[in-house]
């Protein structure tokens, strides 16, 4: 026996198998037929399971055995890594070698989760306990558990995000590429020694504005999304623009007139936004994040668009990272409270005022609209001024992460993060794009496994959308259909 396994020794059972006694002197396979045992579990994985989470590995029959009937993927589970040691004398577990099986042990079962199990490739999930195994492990079956839920959860999370989004983001993806040739025209015209004001859209900027419209000229204005609409109503000029979103209702952030400004859009970003600006007398730039087609496209494309950091998917660290590739030293950030200040969520004069005003009236008033915005979800209170809510902490604690992974040193006063990039260095340039023909016949020529993580998101949306569950092969195709299909 290994030390600290829950497996004595191998015996054979009637039917000539070689199978592991417990330390209590049971067996997790049947002594007397333990084929028939195996498949009896087998049995178990219903039609239209893609992914197994395995509690007890055993004699490693069932696994033979499902591989023979199934195209699956299985996550095993033992408590420890001695238990794996040990059952791989075993003849059957020593020569399984598959890409769509993996060994997990409970320090690792969380992680090992969240990275194997990709809901839109893999279909549903479904446990297989080893009843013996888990009563010798009672002890661990709760921690089991709340890893599993624990790990469903941030899967499940990102799942819906791209079963949402999928469709939206693909889509905005290949329209874009028809205004590359639009972009990238006109050379970066700012000045690196001044300060960076980085502008979101949080309420303390109805106060912290005053420090911007006083010293305009030392600044180089870069403002979110949320926020640009709020400064064109101050009459502040706007040097740069960035925005993440990929939802139409983001086109509403640039209702208005104005021109000169550089906009930077991710290449997810709303088709809409985009072709408005490109059409009027701004300039246009495109960057990549992280969804993977955006990254397969701009390979293609020789790189030639910057890669900017979206965090957790805040606009506000993007537009602090493209402050910091633009090469500025001093950074100041207006408006990043990440927290609802004096019952206010935005500051005054974003599209959502005038978008909530047209419906405004005196059973449903604008108060109640913003009212929906915060009471999302459960508040924390920070002061007898300021709330804050799970996710907005969250983009919190992903907002000061990036700034220490970027060894930055900052200080907080007055609503104001100041910022001092000692590094400065400029690492984006304008460079010419390739051709949205030369990308998309470039895109046909890619195989499976280059095409397969670009595709996924997509392939969420499909499959969250089709209910008669159809294989991954069938999603798969509808995927690189439409991506062909552009041109």
């Amino acid at each position: 026996m290994t030390s600290g396994s829950i497996y004595k020794e191998i015996i054979q059972s009637k039917d000539g198998f070689s199978i592991p006694l417990l330390i209590n002197g049971k067996s997790i396979d049947s002594r007397y037929n333990a084929l028939r045992s195996a498949q009896t579990l087998v049995d178990q994985v219903k039609e239209n399971t893609g992914f197994v989470i395995l509690l007890g590995l055993a004699s490693g029959i069932f696994l033979q055995e499902i591989l023979k009937v199934r195209k699956i993927k299985i996550l095993v589970v033992e408590i420890k890594q001695e238990d794996f040691d040990f059952l791989k004398q075993i003849e059957i577990i020593k020569n399984i070698k598959n890409e769509n099986i993996k060994f997990t042990n409970l320090n690792s079962l969380k992680e090992d989760l969240i990275n194997f199990y990709l809901p839109a490739m893999d279909g549903n999930l479904q446990i297989i306990e080893q009843k013996p195994w888990c009563e010798i492990n009672n002890n661990y079956l709760q921690e089991i558990n709340s890893n599993i839920q624990d790990a469903l959860k941030i899967i499940s999370q990102d799942y819906s995000t791209q079963a949402h989004f999928g469709k939206i983001w693909t889509n905005n993806i290949l329209r874009n590429l028809k205004l590359l040739e639009y972009s990238n025209k006109n050379s970066l015209d700012y000045d690196q020694n001044k300060i960076a004001a980085i502008i979101a859209a949080g309420p303390s900027f109805d106060k912290s504005c005053q420090l911007i419209e006083k010293n305009r000229k030392d600044y180089v204005v870069i403002a979110t999304d949320t926020a640009f609409q709020a400064l064109i109503n101050r009459k502040i000029r706007v040097d740069f623009v960035i925005s993440i979103d990929g939802q139409f209702i983001s086109h509403s952030h640039f209702f208005n007139k104005y021109r000169g400004i550089n906009f930077f859009f991710d290449l997810a970003g709303d088709f809409s936004s985009c072709q408005k600006i490109a059409k009027s007398e701004n300039n246009l730039h495109f960057f990549v994040s992280g969804h993977p087609l955006s990254n397969l496209i701009n390979s293609i494309n020789s790189n030639n668009l910057p890669k900017i950091y979206t965090g957790s998917g805040t606009v506000t660290i993007a537009a602090l990272d493209l402050a910091i590739k633009l090469g500025f030293k001093n950074i100041q950030v207006f408006g990043a409270d990440f927290s609802y200040i004096k019952g206010k969520s935005y500051t005054k004069g974003t599209y959502l005022d005038s978008l909530y005003s047209i419906n405004s009236n005196k059973i449903f008033t604008l108060e109640e609209e913003f009212e929906k915005l915060q009471f999302r979800s459960p508040l924390d209170k920070i002061s007898d001024e300021k709330f804050t809510s799970q996710i907005l902490e969250s983009y919190r604690e992903s907002f000061l992460a990036y700034i220490e992974n970027q060894k930055i040193t900052y200080e907080y006063k007055n609503d104001i993060y100041y910022l001092d990039n000692k590094n400065a260095k400029k690492e984006i340039e304008i460079k010419d794009n390739s051709s949205q023909k030369e990308i998309i016949n470039k895109l046909k020529e890619c195989s499976k496994e280059e095409l397969l993580n670009p595709l996924l998101p997509y392939i969420a949306y499909l499959r969250y959308k089709d209910k008669d569950c159809k294989s991954f092969d069938q999603y798969w195709n509808l995927a690189q259909s439409h991506i062909v299909s552009y041109n």
